[in-house]
């Protein structure tokens, strides 16, 4: 192994990361400047180093680094090996056969005959005569976080649209403070739909760094740059700040003020009392907590935490709901149902892209809405952005949608400035907000109004369902069963053109209809009826109906129908 001067590092013996710079810069002042691009920088690093520590505790994972000390040492002899920090070597090496020297490496440290077997994964950056070591060693680093999530990839090499992300980041580390002082970083709303109606139902904070120089830098940027050095607490309570801040100025302004959910990590609860917070954030701008939503991501859950359940809890006593964000991306969703006192879930994207209403994602979603229910939590399905999406998960009762396919992020101007915009018309009315969440949320194995008589008993576990809002001329359909869909289309009541057009569909009822009867006598009553009614001039229904409460701004009544198939 090639070494000049005695910089080393004390565990392994090898060269730290000064000592492996000043020993680079040597090397190749030595060398003629044609073979300078023969030779890379290679960024090791250990999966899952922190597990081999609380496993078997440091001794052992001590051996697991020297081990592979020990391979880089004998399969780089003649090159420059240093340790950069923990788990991480680097490598000077001559470029050729390099991928296959590298594979024999990982079989030998993933050999079953070892005491214990471990992977590991590399960045690989190409030497060029003008990069600085220390540039190069991040480069051949960035190379690695590349695939760091893909564990069926173990060696990357470094492109120069990375060099852009590296340079970005220095760009957004050296300017947070700014960005948060100067409020560079502005909140954009994204209207979440209830699918009963197709009206925005509330709205999604996010956030979008809008740089004077560079533009719109997305959070897919700089989000994980708040987190590696822990000032996600920092932006979260400052986007809650000008949700808050925004929203009384709509109030102000006699605006329609919408229900909002806000994006928190797990991670802001090591450092901070976001309950706390956030309730003085929304009491200084005198915001009702019913008008904020925590939306706390899934993704990086770990295994139960006193602090986050505590957290949840008192999120509930300071009176804001909880929503469990990304749903379905972690390994452990449904644990996390269990351990945490959630009142809301939102479904990751993941599972509504490329929907197939026939596949096994669709069985899965169809029967995680099912379960929420039981559970008495709402849903949201976020990422939609085809009409096969949202007409799937509105037949199977997911009450609430949001994507593209409704509206992309917007500043709050555009859903509150008054005749500026069409959403304006498009947001529901506080008052059917009670309506709504009852109506849209009832099941017909937990319907909420009293113990189902035998003969509805017999019709509904086997048979069509749907939620209506029916009126003196008019139903509108909310939502039903694949079978109640599967009867309108064999009696032909309707088609399946006339199903498949946007939430809130409506049809005329018969002059002479008997429904809307029906639906004052259950009123009257306050129990089942039966009912026989004609749709249209030819076809008729017959069921029972029961009417759980009355739109207050449109006289509507929101029913649910039991319909009695022929045999």
């Amino acid at each position: 192994m090639a070494r000049y001067g005695t910089r080393t590092d004390l565990l392994t013996g090898v060269l730290n990361q000064n000592g492996f710079e000043k020993n680079v810069s040597k090397v190749r002042t030595e060398r003629s400047r044609d073979s300078s691009n023969a030779y890379c920088y290679c960024y090791f690093d250990i999966h899952n180093m922190k597990a081999v520590n609380l496993t078997y505790g440091k001794r052992i994972g001590d051996g697991v680094i020297l081990a592979l000390r020990d391979i880089l040492v004998r399969e780089f002899s003649s090159d420059i090996v240093g340790r950069l920090d923990d788990d991480h070597f680097i490598v000077y090496s001559y470029a050729q056969d390099l991928t296959v020297k590298l594979e024999a490496i990982r079989e030998y440290c993933r050999s079953k005959e070892r005491y214990l077997p471990f992977e590991f994964q590399v960045g690989v950056y190409r030497d060029n005569r003008g990069a600085k070591p220390d540039f190069a060693i991040e480069c051949a680093r960035l190379a690695l976080q590349s695939i760091k999530s893909d564990h069926r990839q173990f060696v990357k090499f470094y492109c120069d649209a990375m060099s852009d992300e590296y340079l970005n980041r220095i760009y957004i580390l050296n300017h947070i403070d700014q960005a948060l002082s100067e409020h560079w970083i502005k909140v954009f709303y994204q209207p979440i739909i209830r699918s009963a109606t197709g009206k925005a139902s509330g709205l999604e904070a996010l956030a979008r760094w809008v740089d004077p120089d560079h533009g719109v830098i997305m959070p897919a940027q700089f989000l994980p740059i708040f987190e590696q050095i822990h000032l996600n607490a920092k932006l979260d309570l400052y986007i809650a700040e000008e949700v808050c801040r925004e929203m009384k100025m709509c109030r102000e302004k006699d605006y329609r003020v919408l229900k909002t959910s806000i994006n928190l990590s797990p991670l802001d609860f090591e450092s901070v009392d976001m309950a706390e917070e956030i309730a003085a954030i929304a009491d200084r701008y005198d915001i009702d907590h019913e008008k904020l939503v925590i939306e706390i991501s899934e993704r990086t859950f770990d295994e139960p935490q006193k602090i986050l359940q505590d957290a949840i809890r008192k999120f509930h006593a300071n009176g804001f709901k909880v929503a469990v964000d990304n749903f379905g991306s972690g390994n452990s969703s449904l644990s996390v149902l269990k351990n945490y006192p959630f009142d809301i879930i939102k479904f990751d994207t993941e599972f509504i892209r490329d929907l197939d209403p026939l596949g096994p994602a669709a069985i899965i979603i169809k029967n995680l809405i099912q379960m929420a229910r039981e559970l008495g939590l709402r849903t949201v399905a976020e990422g939609i952005e085809t009409g096969v999406q949202r007409d799937f998960l509105k037949i199977n009762g997911c009450e609430c949608l949001q994507g593209f396919i409704f509206e992309k992020p917007r500043p709050l101007s555009y859903y509150a400035g008054a005749g500026v915009s069409e959403a304006r018309n498009l947001t529901e009315i506080d008052q059917e907000t009670e309506y709504y969440d009852l109506i849209a949320g009832v099941d017909y194995k937990k319907p909420y109004f009293g113990e189902l008589p035998q003969e509805v008993a017999k019709v509904i576990y086997e048979g069509p369902w749907a939620v209506l809002e029916i009126s003196e001329d008019k139903i509108v359909f909310v939502k039903s069963n694949q079978r109640y869909v599967d009867f309108l289309v064999r009696e032909e009541i309707l088609t399946k053109a006339d199903l498949e057009k946007d939430v809130g569909q409506t049809w005329v009822c018969y002059r002479d209809n008997k429904l809307y009867d029906a639906v004052l006598e259950s009123v009257e009553k306050r129990t089942w009826v039966s009912v026989a009614d004609r749709l249209n001039e030819k076809q008729k229904i017959t069921g029972y109906l029961y009417t759980m409460k009355k739109n207050p701004i449109t006289g509507a009544y929101g029913v649910l129908l039991v319909v009695e198939e022929d045999n």
